[in-house]
Order: structure tokens, then sequence, then C-alpha cells
């Protein structure tokens, strides 16, 4: 078996550990990947804010708009480094207000979908329907968005973990 293999074989066996990982605490899991897009939200806030002075009187508008964004991504970085419970928290309530008003924003127009096709226009209501309920399922229980992502990472971690161990098993050089 050569070098190759081995790190294969190990990466997978990392990647399974951390898939088993993901599963049993989803709270950390959520919480490692908001430090981890806290971090890299930081690092992209200070870059647009160093670009904005390097490119500030040759364009205008864009040099202003990459302040702008620049100074947004680094607050929303440091919220989430240092406040990540309460970060990934407004996420979740933003995300359930964002399915219900869609939701309802949907039901004013689906008259439009009745005229074009009966199964398109049954389809949309349905899907708002879920939508609406979704969002209201958020709101009342944000833990289950944890849950999901951390099931979600772990499935593809376990995915990937095996995938690496079958080829560094299977494939020898």
């Amino acid at each position: 078996m050569n070098k190759r293999n081995i790190l294969y074989i190990l990466g997978g066996l990392i990647m399974i550990v951390a898939s088993i990982a993901a599963f049993v605490n989803p709270l950390a899991t959520v919480t490692t990947l908001a430090m981890i897009i806290g971090a890299v939200s930081l690092v992209r806030g200070i870059m647009l804010i160093i670009s904005y002075w390097n490119i500030k009187e040759e364009f205008n508008f864009k040099a202003k708009f990459m302040l702008f964004f620049g100074i947004l991504l680094t607050l929303f970085g440091i919220l989430l480094l240092f406040k990540t419970e309460f970060a990934i928290n407004i996420m979740t309530y933003a995300v359930a207000v964002w399915f219900i008003v869609e939701a309802i924003q949907n039901f004013f127009s689906i008259g439009d979908y009745k005229k074009f096709s009966s199964a398109i226009y049954t389809t949309n209501i349905v899907i708002n329907i879920l939508l609406l309920l979704f969002g209201i399922l958020l709101l009342l229980n944000p833990l289950i968005t944890w849950i999901t992502v951390s099931v979600l990472i772990g499935l593809i971690l376990l995915v990937a973990g095996l995938n690496y161990l079958i080829y560094g098993i299977v494939f020898r050089e």
C-alpha cells in the first residue's frame, strides 16, 4: 500500500469520525460552522475595506459599495465570532420570517398560475402552504434548523469519508 492510499484511508476515517461528531453534537457543529463563516466574513470584509482605499479615486460608486459591503461583512464576522449563538438565533428567525413573508406574498400572485395551468396552480398552493408551515415551525422551534444543518453536514462527511476509504482500499497503485 502506497502513501497516497494511506492518506485516502486516513482522510476517510477522519471524515467518518467528524460525521459522527456532527450527528452526536449538532449545536457544536453549527457553532463551528458559524465561527468559520464569521472568520471568512471578517477577512473578506477587511479585504474590501482595504480595496476601497486603493480604488476610491477611480471608481467612486464601486468603491463606496465595496466600503459599505466590507463594513457589513466585518460587522457580521465579528458578530458570528463573538456572539455566535445570538447570531445563529437571529439568522434562524430571519429565515423563518422570510419563509412566512415569501409564502404570503406568493399567495397574492397565485391567481396568475391558475390562468396558465391548474396543475401548476395546485402545486404552487401546496408549496406555499409548506413554506408557510416551515416558517411557522422555525419560529416555534429554531433548534430544528440547527439539527437539520448538522445532519446534512454529517451525511456529507460520512459519504465523502466512505468514498475516500473505499478509494484508498480498492485502488492500489
